[in-house]
């Protein structure tokens, strides 16, 4: 009998489903809740949403949840470190939370941010995280 080889898929690139009316920028960061997308920023139950990638195009959600949907890539890039939570490389291997859609931090500030992903590095260019 032959052996079956199951269908592959790379698994750098998906399709979200976007909140309504939230814009998403080409390179931010996207948050995913489980059901809807959208830029991460710093809000009150933030820490319910996990980074799946950043975004591949600009979009805005429609009038309706899952009305459009943003390609977000995962990978290892670069983002701002911090100025009032900075990462350090005593945090390597650590999740990283989103200050913002473009900037990595320490804590999750008091549940209000993201988890951004796993720090894999600090430079002066500021901080690498695999999401």
């Amino acid at each position: 009998m032959e052996a079956l080889i199951p269908d592959e898929r790379e698994a750098k690139f998906r399709a979200l489903p976007v909140k309504a009316e939230a814009a998403i920028k080409t390179g931010d960061a996207v948050i995913f809740n489980g059901t809807v997308a959208e830029a991460a920023t710093t809000a009150a139950g933030r820490d319910a949403f996990t980074a799946r990638g950043v975004a591949e195009e600009s979009a805005t959600g429609g009038a309706a949840d899952g009305a459009i949907k943003v390609t977000v890539r995962s990978g290892t890039f670069l983002f701002t470190n911090s100025a009032t939570d900075p990462v350090t490389l005593d945090d390597l291997g650590s999740t990283v939370f989103a200050e913002d859609a473009r900037t990595a931090a320490r804590t999750s500030n008091t549940n209000t941010c993201a988890a951004l992903g796993i720090l894999f590095d600090v430079d002066d260019a500021g901080a690498w995280v695999t999401l």
